[in-house]
């Protein structure tokens, strides 16, 4: 008999991912974006990385539409157990 199969899915809200990593990621996708581009012709295709890139593109459109506050501004008056009205 095959074992039951368990796995664990975490859930990050967007906004989560994007006060903490949206600057990261974009500056990472900016940097690499030529070594990336060199890997997609030397394999003919672009699928390497293209998950990555297609985060760093929504993080930069996120970005450029609204005003970032800096995480230790605007969770300032953040508690342990305080969950933000995230339930």
């Amino acid at each position: 008999m095959a074992p039951a199969c368990t796995s664990s899915v975490a859930v990050i809200w967007p906004d989560l991912a994007d006060d903490a990593f949206s600057g990261p990621i974009v500056r990472s996708q900016e940097q690499l974006s030529l070594i990336v581009a060199e890997f997609w012709a030397a394999v003919g295709g672009n699928t390497g990385f293209e998950w990555f890139h297609w985060l760093a593109e929504r993080m930069a459109e996120r970005e450029a539409r609204t005003l970032h506050v800096p995480a230790y501004v605007a969770h300032r008056h953040w508690k342990t157990g305080d969950l933000g009205g995230r339930a």
